[in-house]
């Protein structure tokens, strides 16, 4: 069975192996991105071959690149960690989120597109390593998201405890 894959450029069947897209010039990249191929019926000189196409790797090309559909969902680091996430994945427009009051509506913006830009704009060996490093921050933000809320949770309850310690309920004696 000949594998076979699909140029990012022009979406051209180009083989395995080729340097650049016969059909458009474009420099290819044989890492497969897609963890099942697809399974497609090509008639060449009349006779019908079964063959696997495989989109290369085009993580870190730009708009240009292919977005695989295992990683178009929610980043919760983005939208946590905001413009440290966008620092750090290369995604720039993350900055945004120091602006006050529009900072709120980036953080919704990176949260749902984050994968995507954060694909488009760094280079990543595999999905695999894309999706474990954006588990990472993941992880991170969660974990911040928690300390931060029972920090607060806390430093309430302390200001509670001192703004009424001390206080005895009593009934006023013109209530009598």
């Amino acid at each position: 069975m000949q594998q076979m894959y699909q140029c990012p450029g022009c979406n051209a069947i180009v083989n395995f192996g080729a340097k650049f897209c016969a059909n458009c010039g474009m420099p290819l990249n044989w890492q497969p991105i897609q963890s099942q191929p697809v399974n497609q019926q090509w008639r060449h000189s009349g006779v019908t071959q079964r063959q696997e196409i495989f989109t290369p790797n085009q993580s870190g090309q730009g708009t240009a690149a292919y977005i695989p559909t295992e990683i178009k969902h929610w980043n919760w680091g983005a939208f946590i960690f905001g413009w440290i996430w966008g620092i750090g994945n290369n995604v720039w427009i993350a900055l945004i989120c120091l602006i006050p009051y529009v900072g709120i509506i980036m953080a919704f913006v990176l949260g749902a597109k984050g994968n995507e830009w954060a694909w488009q704009k760094k280079r990543w060996d595999s999905i695999e390593h894309f999706q474990r490093t954006q588990r990472t921050w993941m992880k991170w933000g969660i974990g911040l998201a928690i300390i931060y809320f029972v920090i607060i949770t806390l430093g309430i309850f302390v200001w509670i405890m001192d703004t009424f310690s001390g206080q005895i309920l009593t009934v006023p004696s013109s209530m009598y």
